[in-house]
Parts: C-alpha cells; structure tokens; sequence
C-alpha cells in the first residue's frame, strides 16, 4: 500500500509538472508572439518615421525653392503692394523689362552748395535749385556749441539733419539723416541722383547725377 501510494504520488507529481510546463511553455510561446509582433510594429513605425523624415526634408527644400526668401521676397512684397494700390500688372511688367543691370547716367554732374537752416539763422543762400530751377532742396539741422557751450547760427554736422525736396506743383520729399546722405528723386523718364556732404562752415554740398528711369 504504502508502495502503491508513493507510486501514484510521484506519477500525480509528474503530470501536475507536466501540465505546469506546458502551460508555462505555451505561455513562453504567447510571449515570444507578442515581442515579435511589437518588433513588426516598431520596425514599421521606424520606417514611417524615415517615411515622414523624407517628407519633411523634401518639403522644406520644396518651400525654400518655391518661397521667396529675403530681398526676393521683399521686392514681391512691394509689388504686391502697387498692384494693390492699382498699378496695372502690364505697367510693372513694363518696367521690370526695361531695369538694366547698367543704368545709363550723364556723365555731366552739377554741384552746389547752400546754407543749412538752424533756429539761429534762416537767410540768404539757404536753397538750391535743380533740374531748370523744378527740384528746390533745403536743410534744416541744431546749432553748433562754442566753446562756452553757447549755440552757433551754423549747424553742427556731427549731427543729423532734415531735408527736403520741394517739386514744382508742391510736393515735397523728406531726407533725414547725417551726413553724408545719397538719396534720388524720379520725374518722368529721369532719376535725379544726389549725394549731400559737409562743406565750409555751415554749408552742404549737392551734387545731381542724371540718369534714365528705368
């Protein structure tokens, strides 16, 4: 009996371990299926992922070519802003045509010179006049110090000042700055280039350069 029951003990035994192992194994087998699924489905997210990557690169160099980047996308900005102001897209075609590289400009300059305006003076020879007395420019700056820190009737040309270009009919353009300035005045068919400098004492110097618009 006692024979007997050890016999049936260690066979119960034996199948209870049996039964553990297979379960454990089928377990193992689950398992090994779900790494393997999540390494298919990470595989696949890496793939997407370089997927996407490629996209975004292939996009990027799509935006930079087709996007207008700095002064391009500055002077589309400008001329958005004349066709919204109702220049006819003819018209600015026209000119961007006709823009040379080169510019064609008079070899002939004209230089003169004029008194700048200050709060202690305000006389004779303060104008000048260009393009057959049409384009009238005046200055207006601060007084320099003397020595006692006193003002000067002539002005300090350490410091900005304004001009101003007065066009027959009454329009007037404002030049502000220090000197020396370069600024330009387009009539019709001509670009009046100037470019102002300190002179003597309380002068400015213009100089007008002529050269065909556009």
């Amino acid at each position: 009996m006692l024979g007997g029951a050890g016999w049936f003990a260690y066979a119960t035994g034996e199948e209870l371990a049996r039964v553990e192992v297979d379960v454990l194994q089928e377990e193992l087998d689950v398992a090994r299926g779900e790494l393997d699924r999540l390494r298919a489905e990470n595989a696949s997210l890496a793939r997407g992922a370089e997927t996407a990557r490629g996209s975004e690169a292939q996009w990027r160099r799509r935006y930079e070519q087709e996007v207008p980047q700095g002064e391009i996308a500055e002077l589309v900005t400008a001329i958005e802003g004349q066709i919204s102001a109702g220049v006819p897209v003819e018209r600015l075609r026209f000119v961007v045509d006709a823009v040379e590289a080169e510019r064609s400009c008079a070899e002939e300059t004209t230089t003169k010179r004029f008194l700048v305006r200050t709060p202690l003076f305000r006389g004779a020879n303060d104008a000048v006049a260009f393009a057959g007395g049409t384009i009238t420019i005046t200055a207006s700056g601060v007084g320099a110090r003397n020595a006692q820190g006193q003002r000067e009737s002539w002005f300090d040309p350490a410091e900005p000042i304004d001009l101003r270009l007065a066009q027959a009919g009454g329009d007037e353009t404002p030049v502000a700055g220090k000197l020396p300035l370069h600024f330009s005045l387009v009539r019709g068919v001509v670009e009046h280039r100037f470019s102002a400098h300190e002179g003597e004492r309380g002068f400015v110097e213009i100089t007008e350069f002529r050269c065909d618009y556009p």
